[in-house]
C-alpha cells in the first residue's frame, strides 16, 4: 500500500496493523464471542473523493468479503460460529444495547 506513496485505492482505515493483531481478531472470531460482528465497511467511494488531497479510506470489497471471511473461518476450524458472525451477532448486540 505505501511502496512508491500511498495508493488511494488501497488505502483502508484503521492501517494495517502487525500480524500478532490480526492473529488476535482471527482467535476472537474462531472463539464464537457473541460480541464481535462482521462489518465490511466496503466503501465504494467516487473516483474524485479517493483521488484527492484528502481522499476518502475505504475499498470496495463486497464482492469478495464473505468469501474472504469463510476461507479464515474454515482456516480456523471455526465454521459453526461463521453464521452467527455474519448475520446474529451485529443485530443481538445492538439490540440489547438499545434497551
Amino acid at each position: 500500500m505505501l511502496v512508491g506513496g500511498i495508493r488511494p485505492h488501497l488505502y483502508c482505515l484503521p492501517v494495517l496493523k502487525r500480524n500478532i493483531h490480526q492473529q488476535a481478531l482471527r482467535e476472537l472470531v474462531a472463539s464464537g464471542f457473541s460480541r464481535a460482528f462482521l462489518g465490511t465497511d466496503s466503501a465504494p467511494h467516487a473516483r474524485h473523493r479517493k483521488e484527492a488531497s484528502c481522499g476518502c479510506a475505504g475499498c470496495f470489497n463486497a464482492p469478495t468479503a464473505l468469501g474472504s471471511y469463510a476461507t479464515v473461518f474454515e482456516e480456523m476450524n471455526a465454521l459453526q460460529h461463521f453464521e452467527a458472525f455474519c448475520s446474529l451477532n451485529g443485530p443481538a448486540l445492538l439490540r440489547s444495547a438499545g434497551q
